[in-house]
């Protein structure tokens, strides 16, 4: 299990401008949330996440997994509220040559990497090397989010 441990200052302050204030929130991709890999900590500096590394995709064909805003997500209904996915998240298989490091962090993003995407909250999670052939899957409920 990974327990998302917070939002990054961006996030936060769209978060209270949309409550408190008549700014909307609003995120380049209306529809997904991204989910990538990171192989280093993340750091919170000036606003955003700080010190992702993720595998890249010429090495091996590594890609954020896009999971449905709508669909994607369950919410609970009682306290504490939490959100966890709502079904299993399957990266591509590792081709070419293996994750040149373990990863280490589960992050979310509000767009692909390909646009840049914000990483909006980050995960610890177990070590894990991944090698050529090598799936990373996230099983349904595993990922949760907790405000505090």
């Amino acid at each position: 299990m990974a327990t998302i441990v917070g939002f990054t200052d961006v996030f936060e302050d769209l978060i209270l401008k949309h409550v408190f204030t008549t700014t909307g929130l609003t995120m380049p991709d209306a529809t997904n949330l991204w989910v990538g890999l990171s192989s280093a900590t993340p750091t919170e500096e000036t606003g955003t996440l700080n010190g992702i590394t993720e595998p890249t995709f010429a090495v091996s064909a590594y890609a954020r997994i896009a999971v449905a805003r709508a669909t994607g997500w369950t919410v609970s209904a009682t306290a504490p509220t939490q959100v966890v996915n709502a079904a299993d998240i399957v990266f591509d298989v590792c081709a070419g040559s293996n994750y040149p490091a373990n990863i280490t962090y589960i992050c979310i993003f509000d767009d692909t990497l390909a646009n840049g995407g914000r990483c909006i909250a980050a995960a610890s999670c177990t070590s894990t090397a991944v090698t050529v052939g090598q799936q990373v899957k996230i099983l349904a409920g595993t990922l949760k989010l907790t405000l505090t």
